[in-house]
């Protein structure tokens, strides 16, 4: 027993000797477009849900709900700590072994009780060579801070979506006003026809061409309803939520001048989509090494204690095992490391590539409607709304006909719906190009 206590003495100061290895992760600074908001976005949600929110709705408490509440959120969240256990499990050393011998008794002869017994109580211990541990350790932690900026890339995507589905219903809303605003005036405009047709001064049948124009208008009403009651439901699933709220605050109205596109480009090396690819290419160069390492055969030495009982003597056995590597050297693993290795930089360029790719669609593509929003603010929406007041005088003085107004009234109203969906498209450009980034554009 004394052997035992020496011996495990001995493994415990040589394991402790040993440096201590990282077995958590990492976690990546947050983009700069998320630190202004102030919410709860650390590895594990609240134990309670907050309630969803009533009244009148901001983007910022919008986004804050999303992050501290989106589902998707809380699994990678709870992988990060997976990931860190993984790495915890990777550290340890491998456990020694005993074992417990007794040999010569129950025989015939003299081997027929016990007195003839060998007994041997031996301990062993794997003994791993070329830093094995630390690179599996290490392998497994660079897994631990993969999942990490998975995480930071899904809350950039969540914020993201909060934005898009925010930015869709305040449209709609806008929308809806625009429909209404049509209905009453084309209700207005019924009966102004038919006191003309009762007047003698226009055919029945332009009341009913009036009244078509009243139910399409009602039919777009309804139709638009429908779409903010769905977009509705959208946004306010980002935080699991049920769309409790009233209404939305807002404005479409955003700052149209837009940085110079080289200066956006400096900026992609720091998007979550290639930052990650760092962190990954040292995953990949470690797992090589590990690959490598695991070809050194790892013995096993063992220190046993035996007692004879026929001669009442002790003795000690050493023992050593090792695998001959005459076969499998880890060769085809080794291989496989190697080409993961040169498929990463191929890997990261196509990131990089693609990067650039959506920069070069989605900027043009917002310069693009920027100046359409000044044309339609400028140009197309005051003449369209000059025309439809001369129109409309002059047809109650008798100068122009009904079809004449309903002609105008469509033009402007068609004029600033698409005002309304020029906005929309050239914010949710504009989130985008700040997605891709990860920080506000007006802040370049």
């Amino acid at each position: 027993m004394k052997f035992i206590l020496i011996t495990s003495i001995g493994l415990l100061i040589l394991f402790s000797s040993c440096t201590s290895i990282r077995t958590t992760a990492v976690i990546p600074e947050s983009q700069p477009i998320l630190k202004s908001i102030q919410a709860e976005t650390k590895t594990g949600f609240p134990a309670k849900e907050v309630e969803d929110p009533q009244g009148i709705l901001t983007l910022e408490k919008a986004i804050q709900l999303a992050l501290m509440q989106n589902p998707r959120l809380a699994v990678y969240s709870l992988e990060i700590r997976a990931r860190d256990a993984d790495a915890l499990q990777a550290s340890l050393f491998p456990n020694p072994e005993i074992e417990i011998e007794t040999e010569n008794f129950a025989g015939s002869g003299v081997y027929r009780g016990i007195d003839a017994t060998e007994t041997t109580i031996s301990l062993g211990q794997l003994l791993e060579l070329s830093g094995k541990r630390e690179k599996r350790t290490k392998v497994a932690v660079f897994e631990s801070d993969l999942a990490a900026w998975d995480y930071e890339a899904l809350k950039l995507q969540v914020y993201t979506s909060v934005v898009r589905n925010y930015i869709q219903v305040l449209a709609l809303q806008e929308k809806i006003e625009l429909d209404k605003e049509l209905l009453n005036i084309s209700e207005k405009l019924v009966e102004s026809v038919k006191k003309r047709v009762q007047s003698g001064g226009l055919s029945p049948a332009e009341t009913a061409r009036a009244n078509v124009v009243v139910s399409n208008a009602e039919i777009t009403l309804q139709r638009t309803e429908r779409q903010l009651l769905a977009t509705r439901s959208l946004l306010a699933s980002t935080w699991n939520g049920k769309g409790l709220f009233a209404t939305i605050q807002g404005s479409l109205e955003a700052n149209r001048k837009i940085p110079e596109k080289d200066i956006i480009k400096q900026k992609l090396d720091q998007a979550p989509e290639l930052a990650r690819w760092s962190v990954e290419m040292e995953r990949r160069r470690s797992s090589l090494e590990l690959a490598e390492a695991m070809a050194v055969p790892d013995p096993t030495i063992s220190l046993a204690y035996r007692r004879i009982n026929e001669s009442k003597d002790n003795a000690l056995v050493a023992g050593l095992s090792i695998p001959l590597p005459f076969f499998d050297r880890n060769q085809g693993n080794v291989q496989k490391k190697q080409i993961r290795v040169k498929q990463g930089v191929w890997e990261k360029k196509t990131v990089r590539n693609n990067l650039n790719t959506r920069l070069e669609s989605l900027y043009p593509n917002a310069e693009a409607l920027a100046a359409e929003i000044s044309a339609l603010r400028q140009t197309a929406i005051p003449q369209a709304e000059k025309a439809f007041v001369i129109i409309s005088e002059s047809y109650q003085r008798g100068k122009f006909q009904l079809i004449d107004v309903l002609d105008a009234q469509r033009t402007l109203f068609e004029a600033r719906r698409r005002l309304v969906d020029s906005l929309l498209d050239f914010k949710m450009t504009i989130t985008e190009l700040e997605r891709l980034i990860g920080r506000d554009l007006q802040s370049l």
